[in-house]
């Protein structure tokens, strides 16, 4: 380097012209620091537009229920399909479920609705508009996207690397169309009955006979010792008509009911057990009432099948318990007896108790198996006569019960007990059933426990960390339920597996499953008491709960939030009050309804939208 020796004398102007120089020296050199601060700045831009505009190579699969579902009849009419091309596109990473149902909808051709909250439409709304010029204009659906063994709820690119899947080939993303939530119809309001209604069961009775059809029954128990039973129109799925009711089918409140229908063709009546806190449980039957003076109605064309315009509940059996009952199971089909050829089929449910006990109870057919029109009709006729009233079922005294087995299942009250729904849906379809050995029990001493009930013995223990408030298994997979507790939490349990130790928040995922769980606990999302959890009698992955707040909140299990919240009561006040009304009970049936009771005393009634494509 040079030292800059030969600087010129100059004279005063000449140093003023120097300064100048030097000062804009300085300026060059802050001029250059401040390019240098904005390039780097610029570098931090161009790094977040490199991940904003990041993309990921995705193939779009719809999932293979609503494939077969949703294809049109018509070789030539496509506009019900809702399957895209299977071949990888490459997509923002950024989306989220939002901007991808606006990417399906754009490859399906349906209309997309602008919205400017959407910060995943990416301003590409003039593309997503577009729609097919064959077909009319169709509206935008809501999908769900499910990554992995989880449905989407975060961004695509979070949820990537949250399941460890390499991009180094495309993504595979299974979408289907979003469950709507539950519809109320306002002007069609549900029966109300005398009581709190503690709870709600459907059923469906099916007969080989011609000149009949299925019947579908609402069955509601409530806390003045009341039983009612309710049918479902045929015409009108939201109209219900009152059947039968049975004003004093206990002397307490009853707490906990199940049902069943015989399926035989010369016994298609409706089967209830209730159990209730006069330490009872007991069964009755739903039985129709013939007058013999309208014989000629019955047997002639009209259709008398439509409603029982005559029809008793009669008590078949008792039981007593020392202590409250607090949880009831009926098996659904009768047991052929393991005695005499006299005791014919046996009814078979289980009960549990205030104290912690389980214990099963057996009722034979044969003391009223012949109870129909022609063995019947005598006394009928008799009574008439006597009493000048009109024709009634034939009634006998309840058969006592005697446990067929008891244990000391929990150190504290059974608020659940179930055979399995699964096993419940495969005997209902076969010819001959055996009762199943194991039986699942949930308690207040925060356990779920399985049960060999025939050598007595617990197959299997699990550790909650709060209170069970209640319990019910999935009708699609064997060993799968879920429970409900007081701290607002829905809990999902695997119990295939004898190496679990009721550990939560674990993924698990077992061969030769039909379902996948990928979270042990939904993230809280009731603000009180859980009263009941159900699961869908159609979707394998969908869960129903509703709780002392009023609301019933529909699950994926596959997703920790609920896909859907529904307000059936409104609350007067914050937290926990007594005036408050709280839901206590809900059911849903075959056809897409969903039914609630609870302190109002009145049976609430929604439409589950079905997944049908939308048109």
């Amino acid at each position: 380097r040079q030292p800059r020796r030969e600087e010129p004398l100059s004279s005063s102007s000449n140093n003023g012209n120097n300064d100048d120089d030097e000062k804009m020296q300085v300026d060059d050199d802050n001029n250059n620091s401040n390019t240098e601060n904005k390039n780097d700045n610029d570098d931090d831009d161009d790094d977040d537009t490199v991940v904003a505009a990041q993309q990921i190579r995705v193939a779009f699969r719809l999932a293979p229920e609503f494939d077969t579902h949703t294809t049109s009849s018509s070789e030539n009419d496509n506009s019900n399909n809702l399957k895209v091309d299977e071949e990888a596109i490459a997509i923002p990473s950024h989306l989220q479920r939002k901007g991808l149902s606006a990417v399906i909808n754009h490859l399906l051709g349906r209309n997309v609705e602008n919205d400017n909250d959407d910060d995943d439409d990416d301003g590409d709304d003039d593309d997503t508009t577009t729609t097919n010029p064959n077909h009319p204009t169709k509206m935008a659906l809501e999908f769900e996207f499910l990554v992995g063994p989880r449905l989407l709820r975060t961004s695509l690119d979070k949820e990537v690397r949250t399941a460890g899947l390499s991009l180094e080939r495309a993504i595979t993303v299974t979408y289907f169309p979003a469950t709507p939530a539950p519809q109320g119809d306002p002007d069609q309001p549900g029966p109300t009955l005398p009581d709190w209604i503690a709870a709600l069961k459907t059923t469906t009775t099916t007969t080989t006979t011609e000149n009949k059809k299925n019947q579908s029954y609402l069955v509601s128990a409530c806390y003045d010792g009341s039983l009612h039973v309710l049918e479902q129109q045929q015409e009108d799925k939201k109209s219900l008509e009152p059947v039968a009711t049975k004003l004093q089918a206990h002397t307490g409140p009853i707490k906990c009911l199940d049902v069943a229908a015989a399926t035989a063709a010369d016994d298609d009546s409706l089967w209830m057990a209730t159990g209730s806190m006069d330490h009872t449980v007991s069964l009755h039957q739903l039985v129709a009432v013939v007058d013999d003076h309208n014989n000629e109605k019955k047997n002639s064309s009209d259709d008398n099948h439509h409603h029982k315009t005559n029809a008793k509940i009669v008590c078949r059996a008792t039981a007593t318990h020392a202590a409250s009952v607090a949880s009831v199971s009926l098996w659904p089909r009768p047991i052929s007896s393991q005695g005499t050829d006299d005791d014919g089929p046996q009814w078979v449910m289980a009960s549990g108790d205030w104290d912690g006990g389980v214990f099963l109870w057996s009722h034979g057919m044969s003391n009223h198996h012949n109870n129909n029109e022609d063995g019947s009709s005598k006394k009928r006729r008799t009574e008439s006569s006597s009493k000048g009233s009109s024709p009634t079922a034939t009634t006998t005294a309840p058969q006592s019960l005697s446990p067929t087995i008891s244990l000391q299942a929990h150190t504290s009250k059974v608020t659940g007990l179930c055979w399995g729904n699964y096993e419940k849906r495969r005997a209902a379809t076969l010819s001959s059933v055996s009762l199943p050995e194991q039986l699942i029990t949930a308690s207040w001493d925060h356990s779920i426990k399985v049960w060999n009930i025939e050598r007595q013995d617990c197959l299997l223990s699990l550790n909650s960390q709060r209170v069970v408030s209640c319990l019910d298994t999935s009708p699609h997979s064997a060993g799968i339920c879920v429970t409900g507790h007081p701290d607002c939490t829905v809990r999902l349990w695997d119990l295939r597996s004898s190496s679990s130790s009721g550990g939560e928040g674990q993924q698990q995922q077992l061969p030769g499953s039909s379902l996948r769980i990928s979270d042990n606990v939904f993230r809280p999302s009731h603000k009180a008491w859980i009263s009941q959890v159900q699961w869908s009698e159609t979707n394998p992955y969908q869960v129903y709960s509703c709780s002392h707040d009023g609301t019933v909140k529909v699950w994926d299990i596959r997703s920790p939030s609920p896909l859907s919240t529904v307000r059936v009561l409104q609350q007067q006040s914050l937290g926990n009050n007594s005036s408050d009304d709280k839901l206590l009970s809900l059911a849903t049936t075959a056809n897409g309804m969903l039914y609630t009771g609870g302190s109002t005393r009145v049976v609430e009634q929604f439409e589950l939208q079905s997944l049908k494509p939308l048109v």
